[in-house]
């Protein structure tokens, strides 16, 4: 073998060699936009799982809201029966009603 052979054969390994790099660093990126692909579906499942969790929290506290409103009412009412005192009373007890149904 001459060293124009062996030249040859080192210029044949380098060009394979970098085919073959090539080849790998696509099959990577490939592989890699599947993984990212992946995990941007699940990232959007769960964003879509948060946004109906969150609707379902906002209609539950309204709910809440109501039944606190609708507790003081009935507390008010009581009250009122208990003392009988239905007109000077009364506008006391729905203002503070009205204070504890909205807190801050």
């Amino acid at each position: 073998m001459s060293l124009e052979d062996l030249d040859l054969i080192k210029d044949t390994a380098v060009e394979r060699s970098k085919k073959l790099a090539g080849q790998k660093r696509r099959e990577i990126d490939d592989l890699l936009n599947e993984v990212i692909y992946a995990q941007l579906k699940k990232l959007r499942a769960k964003m879509g799982f948060v946004r109906s969790f969150w609707d379902a929290y906002e209609i539950e506290g309204r709910e809440l809201q109501l039944m606190q409103e609708q507790c003081l009412i009935e507390r008010m009412a009581i009250t009122q029966a208990k003392t009988g005192n239905q007109q000077t009373g009364g506008t006391m007890l729905q203002l503070q009603a009205v204070d504890f149904a909205r807190p801050s």
